[in-house]
């Protein structure tokens, strides 16, 4: 289990097991995965079985950060949908009105930037077999970028919350 901020809740854990046979056909080795040497390959010719494995594992990590930023937004604009509920003159400002505007872009921004790497990876994996070292470069730079907007969208999410964002019971608590 971790015990970093942020990570407990992500299943991320490890698991020892000594003394314990594992048969050969069992294993695969990381230098055969970024190779592309992966059982199965011969037999199933699918692209997306030919996009780079460190491509697609990044994307596993950075799209779930940009749903959870999602989730910080979505519940932060709740907590002034239910005010405004029970009281139709505490609309929100618009500065705070400003706020969810860019987080909420940032968030389809990243999410955008993600699903277009992951597109042209795909697309060139099927035209040509290889993914080029500019668009796997590429990749990597927007995946940093991904996360610092999801990061920014859901800090400024969380500061438009108000009082009842900092509450334990708030959801903005365990996301």
């Amino acid at each position: 289990m971790w015990f970093t901020s942020g990570l407990a809740g992500t299943g991320s854990n490890d698991i020892v097991v000594d003394g314990v046979f594992v048969p050969e056909h069992r294993v695969l080795d990381v230098e055969d995965l970024y190779a592309g040497r992966c059982p199965g390959r011969e037999v199933n010719p699918s692209a997306l079985l030919r996009v780079p494995w460190y491509t697609l594992f990044v994307n596993a990590v950075v799209v779930p950060l940009v749903g959870m930023s999602r989730r910080v937004l979505d519940e932060a604009v709740g907590i002034h949908k239910s005010r405004s509920a029970a009281d139709a003159t505490t609309l929100p400002r618009p500065a705070t009105l400003a706020r969810f505007t860019e987080a909420d872009f940032e968030i389809d921004t990243a999410y955008r930037i993600l699903q277009s790497n992951l597109a042209d990876a795909f697309a060139a994996v099927a035209d040509s077999d290889v993914v080029p070292m500019e668009m796997r470069q590429r990749s990597k730079r927007d995946h940093i970028a991904a996360v610092g907007l999801a990061v920014s969208a859901a800090d400024k999410a969380y500061q438009v919350g108000g009082p009842r964002s900092i509450a334990t019971s708030s959801a903005l608590q365990s996301v």
